[in-house]
């Protein structure tokens, strides 16, 4: 069975929500990129529009492909030029995503706290919810350091309580790896897929660490992690490291998440297809080509495209065995 991801229109209108309050409608873009990955709790976009005098100060921008919302964020920026050809107001904005990244937590040591604790310290005003399958449990101790993001502090406490990640997925901040599922197939040749315009695979072999050295208390390396899957690639690559704070009473987990993303971008492949498709990264996907064929691979990463040539959708896949 394959599965599609949502295909959306591509008619696109704009509507810009000034700092006192009134909406403004927009031309549609002239140019947009919409990205969304699985590196980051914040969607962000760049995106210009032709206009013709100077426009009011934006507090926040939306996108939409006919009823669906693509994008709705705050501005970080907003440039407005003229040339002989006319003006062009170019929008630099991120979505909710970015409060927990933009907010320092505050310095302090922990006692006995559990994950939902942590989440309603840290996360939950930003109007995510938490969704995890991971039994209740605390950690005996952690502390955050001075110039820590809330987002890095609540990940680095989730890192430590369970050896897991913490993505955005929507509105949920979902503990661990995506539930594989059944993938979404790109593919010219399959009924029911996504078709592509272009594809690029691209091995990366020298981004593959073979082990990593942890510095101990007394100032010697005395002990490494492993990394078996660098010596089939004949890669050869040591590293050498002072363990992070909040990994001292765990140190080789801190390697083996290095070791693990390492090894995550090591491998890529790159699937242009045209019109717009909606995804959230961490789903799972497949190509399934004659010329070119890959399994358990998950989305990481989406990109929303206009530009002179057309509309796109850009799909980066990476193994899901390593996330």
């Amino acid at each position: 069975m394959n599965i599609s991801v949502p295909a959306l229109g591509t008619n696109l209108s704009a509507v810009g929500i000034t700092l006192n309050g009134p909406q403004i409608h927009l031309p549609a873009p002239t140019r947009m990129e919409i990205v969304r990955s699985l590196d980051s709790p914040a969607a962000n976009i760049s995106v210009s529009f032709p206009i013709q005098r100077r426009p009011a100060d934006f507090l926040s921008v939306r996108i939409l492909s006919g009823m669906n919302i693509l994008f709705e964020g705050s501005v970080d920026e907003q440039n407005f030029s003229l040339s002989g050809t006319g003006g062009i107001l170019t929008i630099e904005a991120r979505d909710r995503g970015a409060e927990p990244l933009d907010n320092e937590a505050k310095p302090q040591t922990l006692w006995g706290a559990n994950l939902t604790t942590m989440f309603s310290r840290l996360i939950r005003q930003y109007g995510f919810e938490l969704r995890s399958t991971f039994p209740s449990r605390t950690l005996p101790e952690f502390t955050i350091t001075r110039g820590m993001s809330e987002w890095d502090a609540f990940t680095s406490f989730v890192t430590l309580l369970h050896g897991v990640k913490a993505h955005v997925s929507g509105r949920y901040v979902a503990i661990g790896r995506p539930a594989p599922g059944v993938p979404t197939v790109f593919s010219n040749t399959r009924k029911n897929a996504v078709l592509y315009s272009s594809l690029i695979h691209r091995r990366i072999p020298y981004r593959m660490i073979s082990r990593i050295f942890l510095r101990d208390a007394e100032g010697q390396y005395s002990s490494f992690v492993r990394n078996p899957a660098a010596a089939p690639h004949g890669v050869s690559r040591t590293r050498y490291i002072i363990p992070p704070g909040e990994f001292e009473a765990n140190p080789a987990l801190d390697a083996k998440q290095r070791i693990n993303r390492a090894q995550y971008n090591s491998d890529e492949t790159i699937l242009c297809c045209p019109g717009l498709y909606f995804a959230l990264p961490g789903r799972a996907a497949s190509v399934e080509d004659t010329s070119f064929s890959q399994q358990n691979q998950m989305i990481d990463t989406v990109r929303h495209l206009v530009t002179p040539g057309g509309i796109f959708t850009e799909f980066t896949l990476r193994s899901w065995l390593y996330y």
